[in-house]
């Protein structure tokens, strides 16, 4: 399994999880700085790669896309900061 990160996530991610996701990317170290969202939806399909976001907007792209679905994941990390402390 490889992922993506999405520009809102860190390129160091890559070189931390390479041993358990070998050959992952990130949209910053790739190219796809500023590239837009459904650019990068597209790659991540193209190169089946899963995406990984704290993004919304990826999961209405989603939604919207008549073409088959990519894997998205918004890391679990986001959920624990919106819970009140």
């Amino acid at each position: 399994m490889k992922l993506l990160f999405d520009e809102s996530l860190s390129p160091k991610l890559v070189q931390l999880l390479r041993d358990l996701f070998p050959g992952s990317e990130s949209a910053l170290r790739n190219g796809l700085a500023r590239a837009g969202d459904r650019k990068i939806l597209d790659y991540a399909a193209t190169h089946d790669l899963i995406l990984v976001s704290t993004d919304s907007d990826f999961e209405r792209l989603l939604s919207k896309s008549p073409a088959p679905r990519s894997s998205f994941s918004v890391p679990a990390i986001t959920q624990l900061r919106s819970r009140p402390r």
